[in-house]
C-alpha cells in the first residue's frame, strides 16, 4: 500500500535455471488472488469477509475475539513475544518473531509456521501486521496450511526450519 504498487527486490542475481528449480512459481500470482478477495470485503460483515478471505487462501476461521494481551519486545530488529486473543469460549496464545509464528489454545498447538497465521482486524476487514495489533481489539483468527499455498524449496527442507521452532518454542512455552 505504502509502495503505491507491487515491489521486488534483487539482491542475488541466479541463473534462470536455479529459480526454475528452488523458486515458487505462481506466488505472486496467488498472492494477488488472495489480495483482490480482501479488497473485495471492504464494508461486509466482519464474519463473512474472514469466511471469504480464509476460503480464497484454502483455509480456515479458526476464531472470532478481541485481544487481551500483547507482549512483543523488539530484540536485535526483531519483534517477539506473543500475543493473547480471548473469545467467547477459548483463549488463543499467538507466538510472534516479527509475524505470527505459532498458535495454540489450552496448551494444544494448533498451527505453526509456515503455516500462514493471521489476524484481521473486524472493523476494516484487513489482515494486521503483530506490529499494528492493539490491545482490545476484535480480530478474527485465520489459519491457512502451507500446504495451501506457494512455498519456496527452502521452505520445504525441515532443517531450515530447526532455529524456527527452537524460537516458536522460547515465545509461546510450548
Amino acid at each position: 500500500e505504502l509502495a503505491g504498487g507491487m515491489v521486488a527486490v534483487c539482491r542475488n542475481p541466479v541463473r534462470t535455471d536455479y529459480v526454475e528449480h528452488n523458486g515458487t512459481p505462481g506466488a505472486i500470482k496467488q498472492a494477488m488472488m488472495v489480495g483482490r478477495v480482501i479488497e473485495a470485503q471492504e464494508g461486509v460483515p466482519a464474519e463473512t469477509a474472514a469466511q471469504a478471505i480464509a476460503a480464497a487462501a484454502g483455509g480456515q476461521v479458526v476464531d472470532f475475539g478481541r485481544i487481551k494481551e500483547r507482549q512483543i519486545q523488539t530484540e536485535g530488529g526483531l519483534d517477539i513475544g506473543h500475543l493473547i486473543v480471548e473469545s467467547q469460549n477459548y483463549s488463543y496464545v499467538l507466538s510472534v518473531w516479527n509475524e505470527y509464528l505459532s498458535l495454540s489454545v489450552s496448551g494444544k498447538l494448533l498451527g505453526t509456521f509456515p503455516d500462514l497465521l493471521t489476524l484481521m482486524d473486524c472493523k476494516t476487514n484487513i489482515p494486521i501486521t503483530s506490529a499494528d495489533s492493539k490491545i482490545g481489539q476484535k480480530v478474527a483468527i485465520l489459519q491457512i496450511p502451507a500446504t495451501e499455498f506457494k512455498l519456496g524449496k527452502g521452505m520445504k527442507i525441515p532443517e531450515n526450519l530447526t532455529m524456527v521452532n527452537q524460537i516458536i518454542r522460547k515465545v509461546s512455552g510450548i
